[in-house]
């Protein structure tokens, strides 16, 4: 693969899918870290973001929230807090409080120090 093809990009979005499905989960933060610092600004960075969160939600006793964050930190805020949102409601549908805790606490607080207390989706997806 040449680095910064499409074909590279396409390769690491389907390796966060599939590294979740197999339970993988230092090939799914491995290729999600590569994925993050290469190609966000992809057209077709949504389709990452969805196997994204759902890797999340299929690893989330293998995946440290230590690690979640090093990778979503590497995001632009506004794209880590929909992320955060996203990853907090998956988490409340499927009863995983503490992640759903976690993710929403992360979405409330903001990195970039402006809270986002107003959104009140941090809120329900915290209880």
């Amino acid at each position: 693969l040449s680095p910064g093809t499409l074909v590279e990009e396409a390769a690491l979005r389907r390796s966060v899918g599939i590294a979740a499905q197999q339970g993988d989960a230092a090939r799914f933060a491995l290729a999600s870290t590569q994925y993050v610092a290469s190609y966000l600004h992809s057209p077709y960075a949504s389709q990452f973001a969805d196997s994204f969160v759902s890797g999340v939600i299929q690893l989330h006793m293998a995946v440290s929230q230590d690690k979640l964050a090093d990778i979503t930190s590497m995001m632009d805020p506004e794209r880590e807090k929909v992320i955060y949102l996203r990853i907090a409601r998956r988490a409340a549908i499927d009863g995983l409080t503490a992640l759903s805790t976690f993710a929403s606490a992360m979405a409330e607080k903001g990195r970039d120090g402006n809270g986002n207390e107003d959104d009140p989706r941090a809120q329900l997806y915290s209880s």
